[in-house]
């Protein structure tokens, strides 16, 4: 199983057990993924993508979870001109 290995010491800046000890491996699983829209909808909706890194600890699991959604420049320029009215 892939996992993150400390390879400093982040004790004075991070309190989380499994990076307290240099050399500690933590097996880890990392999820990409994309959000899919239901049959029907406009090709115009925002792509939505994510990610998830699930860390299993001593302490339990710990989980990181970021997504990305895209802004369109033209449905910005939209909305200014909305509030320009």
């Amino acid at each position: 199983m892939p996992g993150l290995q400390t390879t400093h010491d982040v004790t004075d800046i991070c309190s989380a057990e499994f990076l307290s000890e240099v050399g500690r491996k933590t097996p880890l699983i990392a999820r990409f993924s994309t959000v899919v829209h239901e049959a029907g909808s406009p090709e115009s909706l925002r792509d939505t993508r994510g990610f998830s890194v699930k860390f299993y600890t001593n302490e339990g699991n710990w989980d990181f979870v970021g997504n990305n959604m895209p802004v369109s420049t033209l449905f910005l320029a939209h909305i200014a001109l909305c509030f320009h009215c």
